[in-house]
């Protein structure tokens, strides 16, 4: 049926690259796709295209473009963040014969039959006469231009509430890496790579946004760009009674690109926003690494501090412990077997005395000096090599060889006029 349709209208065979847009699809594709087509009016008619029957002379153009909008899809019902919207695209096909008959074709996506209703109440009786004339090839031809000038004008509805709901949520998102711990925010937050995430999905948005701006700015400018051109073509034989309308024409399209560019601009500007925050969000998580390294770098230290007095405890203990053991043994013994009970020995206590004390000291003593040489061996390792490539002595000759020279060299007289040579 649609390949009838084409074959029956002679559509151009460009508007397929446009219509394959459509179809079943779980998310939008080609949204970064813009595009215009047009044919030229021919300088005498092709065989076949002349059918006066249909009111076709032969002598025609047509073009076919595609322009995006966007719009609310699904608003939340606390939290705006969670608002769906959505860019829907919309082709226009549209062919014009001088003898004044025109022919349309839009394709838009979604259930909803805005286009269709607007394009009627634009040629209903209450919208101006300029827009729903058709009497002579001039008045057919203007509303053509008023019906352009609608479907611009859809393309230009809601940018700017959505690049503002992209402001909101982008600040909403990210205002505490800018603020900190100020007072706007009363809790400090943690962040996690899921924030740089979101910050992502929000410039990815906003750049389809600029993509979809720029190709709508693209369109329009060769829509009025073909306009322009076909009031000069001398094939047009009503192009007297249309270069005002045209002027007209270009005056609207101009400032529709004028505000296009404006959200462009702040588009970019929001871009830039995320970009620079996504960066302090990734400060902020390098700063939270670090400072959970340096908790673990206390609890490390606390630990160790423990483990030392634990050392020092067991090396207080170990030449009492050693001794005790060793005099335990049969090696030395003071007690006789006659007295079963035991008893008292102030010999063998003086010997354990003599014995444990001095074995004591060395053992602190010993561990005391491996603590200070491997100190050393740390500040040995800190120190800068150039500091210690050169003797204290051979730094202070360096400089004052140095300034030596410089010395020389300024305190030299030096003439206050040159010298004339006789």
């Amino acid at each position: 049926m649609f390949g009838e349709i084409m074959t029956y209208h002679q559509v151009m065979p460009d508007i397929v690259h446009f219509i394959s847009l459509f179809g079943e699809q779980s998310q939008p594709n080609d949204l970064n796709f813009s595009g215009f087509s047009a044919q030229p009016i021919a300088t005498k008619p092709v065989d076949g295209k002349s059918v006066q029957g249909l009111g076709r002379s032969g002598k025609q153009y047509q073009l076919c473009y595609n322009l995006k909008c966007v719009n609310l899809k699904k608003p939340h019902p606390t939290d705006s963040t969670f608002d769906e919207w959505s860019i829907r695209q919309a082709v226009i096909h549209h062919q014009f014969d001088v003898d004044g008959h025109t022919f349309w074709l839009v394709v838009k996506g979604g259930r909803d039959l805005e286009l269709q209703k607007r394009f009627k109440d634009l040629m209903g009786d209450r919208s101006p006469l300029e827009c729903r004339s058709f009497g002579t090839p001039g008045e057919s031809f203007r509303s053509t231009l008023s019906a352009h000038l609608m479907y611009c004008l859809w393309a230009r509805e809601d940018w700017r509430g959505y690049i503002g709901w992209l402001e909101r949520s982008v600040d909403q998102e990210s205002q505490s890496a800018v603020w900190g711990r100020a007072a706007y925010v009363s809790v400090f937050k943690k962040y996690t790579p899921q924030d740089i995430q979101s910050l992502q999905i929000w410039e990815e948005a906003a750049g389809q946004a600029i993509a979809a701006l720029e190709g709508n700015i693209d369109v329009i400018s060769a829509l009025l760009e073909f306009y322009q051109g076909v009031v000069k073509d001398k094939n047009f034989t009503i192009q007297g009674d249309c270069a005002g309308d045209v002027a007209s024409f270009a005056a609207q399209i101009k400032a529709m690109n004028v505000q296009f560019a404006m959200e462009v601009k702040r588009t970019q500007a929001l871009v830039k926003s995320v970009s620079d925050r996504r960066e302090l969000v990734i400060q902020h998580l390098q700063s939270q690494s670090a400072f959970r390294m340096e908790k673990v770098s206390h609890r490390m230290e606390r630990e160790q501090t423990m483990m030392l007095i634990i050392t020092i405890v067991t090396l207080v203990y170990l030449p009492a412990t050693f001794v005790s053991t060793f005099f335990s043994t049969d090696i030395i013994k003071y007690q006789d077997s006659d007295s079963p009970g035991g008893s008292y020995s102030e010999t063998a206590m003086m010997r354990w005395l003599q014995v444990t004390i001095p074995l004591t000291f060395l053992t602190g003593l010993s561990a005391w000096v491996g603590r200070k040489a491997l100190q050393r061996g740390w500040e040995r390792e800190n120190e800068t090599p150039y500091m210690n490539s050169l003797p204290s002595s051979d730094l202070e000759k360096s400089h004052e060889s140095v300034f030596g020279k410089a010395k020389q060299v300024f305190m030299q007289p030096q003439p206050l006029l040159p010298l004339n040579e006789k």
